[in-house]
């Protein structure tokens, strides 16, 4: 029984090991450095405490009471840049556009606009 127990253990270790550097390169691709960075540092960190599970609806409601959003070792990932502003708009056209243009032509387009109603803004 404990060598099919051991056997089991190895099994699933060896997977954990092959499927780590897979999962890393997907974090990797979808975020930038620092941010990937600071993924892996946190779940380092929830790893090392150990924290008790927590459900959606628990975190929602602690959220909602006016608790932090911080919680069960969750650590919110959000920078501060004070000279960025985001711009949202509905161009009619644009996917049609620029989906036939070189993506230095899109920069341009949507540069000429946001430089166009800064001012009105």
């Amino acid at each position: 029984m404990f060598i099919i127990y051991d056997w089991l253990v190895e099994k699933r270790n060896s997977l954990g090991i092959h499927k780590a550097p897979v999962a890393s390169n997907v974090v990797t691709s979808l975020f930038p450095k620092n941010i990937a960075d600071r993924l892996v540092k946190s779940k380092k960190k929830k790893d090392e405490k150990r924290e008790s599970f927590m459900s959606a609806n628990c975190h929602l409601r602690t959220y909602l009471s006016g608790g932090q959003g911080k919680t069960v070792g969750q650590e919110t990932i959000a920078d501060l840049f004070p000279i960025a502003s985001c711009f949202f708009a509905e161009i009619a056209g644009f996917t049609a556009w620029s989906s036939t243009r070189d993506p230095a032509q899109v920069f341009t387009l949507l540069q000429t606009i946001y430089q166009a109603l800064m001012p009105l803004l």
